[in-house]
């Protein structure tokens, strides 16, 4: 499926183009041997940081063409004549309902993203609760969750994924509640969310995991860390976000 947008000849017969917004098309991409089809160019984004169990690629399209019966036409079809016609009359509408198939997904990047961040502020909290460093003379050691500088670079971090945890809950039940009304309201708001939770994850891990590898010293190039595997995680949040 490629996404783009559907231009079709103006009705007044002045010859310009009317513009309808992003449509989604069925676009073959290969023949039967496995080759690339003419005007389709495919490339692989190589090794990655992170999720290199998902297939990451690029694609450029040269004066391809394909027939208009291509287009997918639940929210918008046009005829053998050129005719547009949608039930939505509000192209931001008829863009939001055409992604609204991708929503589940972010819906469970959300939920991903989040996990990673848990993942990530519950290790370096129960590591510095037990290593302990430095204390009064002739007195036992203090744990270094103990020093304050040490609870207001974590706690504040805590704090923000329990609220996290809570809004993608409210997430996800409200993408439940979507699918089963198909309320036009409630998409809109399922949207802003599903955008706005792994990004805002996303800035408060680029924060987390700099302090994570830093309280956990030279034990962090451990596995058990999983700074690296945390770090994997954290880039497809963003990566979907920009």
């Amino acid at each position: 499926t490629v996404f783009a947008r559907l231009k079709v000849p103006a009705q007044d017969g002045a010859g310009g183009l009317l513009d309808h917004g992003v449509h989604a098309f069925i676009v073959p991409l290969r023949d039967e041997a496995g080759r690339c089809l003419p005007g389709v160019e495919i490339h692989d984004c190589g090794y990655k940081v992170g999720l290199n169990g998902v297939d990451n690629g690029a694609i450029r399209f040269s004066h391809v063409r394909v027939p208009r019966t291509n287009l997918l036409d639940r929210f918008a079809a046009v005829d053998k004549s050129g005719r547009y016609s949608s039930p939505l009359t509000s192209e931001g509408r008829r863009f939001a309902a055409t992604l609204g198939e991708l929503t589940g997904g972010r819906v469970g990047l959300s939920c991903g993203s989040v996990g990673v961040l848990k993942g990530a502020i519950t290790i370096a909290i129960r590591y510095t609760a037990g290593r302990q460093q430095f204390g009064p003379p002739d007195s036992a050691e203090v744990s270094v969750l103990d020093y304050q500088s040490t609870q207001l670079k974590l706690l504040p971090i805590l704090a923000t994924a329990y609220c996290l945890h809570f809004a993608k809950d409210h997430l996800v039940n409200l993408y439940c509640e979507m699918k089963r009304t198909k309320d036009a309201q409630l998409i809109e708001e399922v949207h802003a969310l599903r955008s706005a939770v792994p990004w805002f994850t996303k800035q408060l891990m680029c924060l987390m995991l700099p302090r994570q590898c830093r309280f956990e010293g030279i034990h962090h190039w451990l596995h058990s860390g999983r700074p690296k595997c945390l770090q994997g995680g954290m880039w497809r949040p963003w990566l979907c976000c920009h």
